[in-house]
């Protein structure tokens, strides 16, 4: 049995070394940016009250806990002459200490799936009488390549409310859960879809996208990349399965939760079909059956088509056969990932033909690691590499043990 190791996420704010803590290292931020403007976060604290600030809390309230360190941090920021900026989520669940907040404050509100709607927050944000920015996703954490519809969904959603409800206006969000497995050129389609819809709002027609794309980003004479790109990031919807926030090529794979057999696999796949359905219930997206069904030949097929699409598409700016690169290999990924579902599913009850499965899986994955390791060098610093590809390593092992390498 393997120890479950535990992390806190929230400092102790009535600690003065944790002041000191964030004041450094918004110095390293402020000294080498020149923007006016500075996010301090302050989401999920969710060990807010518990530990060395839990006497305080149960005097006072873990929201004065909350409350009087966020002024303390606006304060540092106006005295570097900068505007903080802040996620909203704990202001919206209080919304009686709105009077306690500066009004020069930006709040900052975030919805990452396509299914729900910044409508009620965008509306409760208005009512708080604060400046607010309304906050999509590139939807390419968590993926592998991207989730094109959802993506284009969320930020069309995003646009249309913060001008309904007068936000200032939207800010796209990117990052990598789990070690940052996509990669940028992923979250490319999600960054013109912001410019345009930020600019002349949500109705303007998506072909215009495409032919921003095309034109300026890909350099792409026969309009073919972004295509690619869009068809690429749109393989999720054939996996058939209800899970929000991540697809299940990039799940089984990820070190969301590990596991070192087939039991512990199922365990891990109810999981997150669990997570699923209480973030879909967070954010009254209507149920979805508990149920993965992926029609296999239909998805290899798509992938086999996109394959092509990649292959044959133009792409003719400076970082082409880069891009190109990295999406034949994230490509690969997720064929991986999906061919791991189906052993583990499909080949369980023949341990001969699992056991020669996890070879060849062993083999594919030992060559997506090195191709990996070229690309993610080709843009990042290597010092994160190691730490990333944790959990993949971590699958090279499970693949040996079970081919009995």
């Amino acid at each position: 049995m393997r120890q479950k190791q535990c992390f806190s996420l929230t400092v102790d704010p009535r600690d003065e070394k944790s002041f000191e803590l964030a004041r450094n290292l918004l110095d390293v931020l402020l000294d080498n940016s020149d923007s006016g403007y500075i996010n301090v976060n302050m989401d999920e604290p969710f060990e807010l009250g518990m530990g060395k600030s839990k006497e305080y809390a149960d005097r006072h309230g873990k929201l004065s806990l909350y409350f009087d360190y966020m002024k303390k941090l606006h304060s540092y920021c106006l005295s570097r002459n900068r505007k903080m900026m802040m996620w909203g989520d704990e202001v919206l669940r209080a919304p009686e200490y709105v009077s306690r907040f500066p009004k020069d404050v930006i709040l900052l509100d975030w919805i990452y799936e396509g299914d729900a709607h910044f409508e009620e927050h965008a509306r409760l944000m208005q009512s708080t009488g604060l400046q607010f920015c309304l906050c999509p996703g590139t939807s390419s954490w968590g993926s592998l390549t991207g989730r094109s519809a959802n993506m284009a969904c969320n930020i069309r959603d995003a646009a249309s409310c913060a001008i309904r409800y007068g936000g200032l206006g939207i800010i796209t969000t990117d990052w990598g859960d789990q070690g940052h497995w996509q990669y940028i050129s992923a979250s490319y389609p999600a960054f013109a879809h912001t410019g345009l819809y930020a600019w002349s709002g949500p109705g303007d027609e998506d072909s215009l996208i495409s032919w921003y794309c095309n034109c300026f980003l890909y350099e792409s004479p026969d309009e073919s990349a972004y295509q690619a790109a869009w068809d690429l990031g749109n393989y999720y919807r054939l996996e058939n399965a209800p899970l929000y926030n991540t697809t299940l090529a990039f799940a089984v794979m990820s070190s969301k939760y590990t596991f070192d057999s087939v039991e512990e696999f199922d365990q891990k796949m109810d999981r997150l079909l669990k997570l699923s359905a209480n973030i879909a219930r967070s954010n009254k997206i209507p149920p979805r059956p508990q149920v993965i069904s992926i029609d296999y030949d239909v998805l290899f097929s798509y992938l086999e088509k996109v394959d092509g699409e990649i292959e044959h598409a133009q792409i003719l700016c400076p970082e082409g056969d880069l891009i190109r690169q990295e999406m034949k290999n994230g490509l690969r990924m997720v064929r991986h990932g999906i061919r791991l579902y189906h052993a583990l599913k499909e080949l369980r009850n023949d341990s001969a033909v699992l056991g020669e499965e996890m070879k060849v899986l062993y083999d594919d994955l030992d060559d997506i690691l090195k191709e990996h390791y070229r690309l993610w060098s080709a843009r990042n610093r290597s010092g994160g590499f190691g730490r990333s590809t944790n959990h993949m390593n971590h699958l090279l092992e499970f693949y040996r043990r079970a081919s009995q390498l």
